[in-house]
C-alpha cells in the first residue's frame, strides 16, 4: 500500500533533521537569523508579531501577499505608513471560511506569501496546508497568541517589543533542519497595533 502524502512528507522532514541539511529556500529577514523558510508553515506569536510580519514584508518588497482574517483588524494606511506597498497585498474577510480561502489562495500559485490566524487545531488541516504551501513554494504565515506543538509547522518564535518599546526580541521556540538559538533584541521600528477595521481590497494582486 502506498504511503500517505502527509506521512512521506513527515519521513523528509525527520531525515533532513537527522542529516543537518536544509530542504527549503529562505527569505531574509534582518531580525531573524535563520530566515523564513519558502514552501513551509512558520507560527509567530507574541504581542509584537504584526509589527514583526509587517516589518518583513517591508524587508521583501517583491512578495505577493495574501492576508486572510475571520474579521479584519488592520488598516491599510498602517501598511503604507511602514513602507509597505498595499497594491501587492490582497486582503480577504473570511469568517467561517478561512481554511477554505487559504487553501484556495496556496492553489492558485499566486501569492509567494499567506497570512493566517492560527485557528487550525486539527493537524490534518494543517497537514493539508503544509502540502499546499511546499507544492506552491509558499510561506504561510500562521499568527497567534500561543505557539502549538504540531510536527507540520517548521518555524515558531515569539516576537515582543524590545526595551522602552524599541525594537524588538525574539524567541526561537522551533528551526526544523536548523539550530535554535538563544533569544535576541533587534533595534527595529515598532509599530503600534489597531483594532479598528477596514473594507476588503476589491482591486487584484498584479
Amino acid at each position: 500500500m502506498a504511503a500517505e502524502p502527509a506521512k512521506i512528507l513527515e519521513l523528509r522532514e525527520m531525515i533532513t533533521q537527522k542529516e543537518g541539511r536544509h530542504t527549503h529556500e529562505r527569505f531574509a529577514s534582518s531580525t531573524l537569523s535563520c530566515g523564513v523558510p519558502r514552501g513551509a508553515l512558520t507560527e509567530v506569536s507574541g504581542s509584537a508579531k504584526t509589527e514583526w510580519l509587517i516589518q518583513f514584508l517591508r524587508e521583501n518588497p517583491s512578495l505577493k501577499v495574501f492576508w486572510a482574517e475571520v474579521r479584519f483588524s488592520l488598516l491599510p494606511t498602517a501598511l503604507h505608513q511602514r513602507g509597505v506597498d498595499a497594491s501587492r497585498l490582497l486582503f480577504a474577510e473570511c469568517g467561517d471560511e478561512l481554511f477554505s480561502a487559504v487553501r484556495m489562495a496556496l492553489r492558485c500559485q499566486v501569492f509567494q506569501c499567506i497570512v493566517s490566524p492560527s485557528i487550525y487545531r486539527e493537524e490534518k488541516m494543517l497537514k493539508a496546508l503544509q502540502l499546499l504551501a511546499e507544492k506552491s513554494n509558499a510561506t504561510v504565515f500562521l499568527l497567534t497568541e500561543e505557539l502549538q506543538s504540531a510536527w507540520p509547522i517548521k518555524l515558531q518564535f515569539g516576537v515582543k517589543r524590545g526595551i522602552l518599546g524599541k525594537g524588538f526580541e525574539i524567541e526561537l521556540k522551533k528551526n526544523k533542519g536548523g539550530e535554535v538559538s538563544a533569544p535576541a533584541s533587534f533595534p527595529t521600528p515598532v509599530l503600534t497595533e489597531t483594532e479598528e477595521t477596514f473594507s476588503a481590497l476589491s482591486e487584484e494582486v498584479t
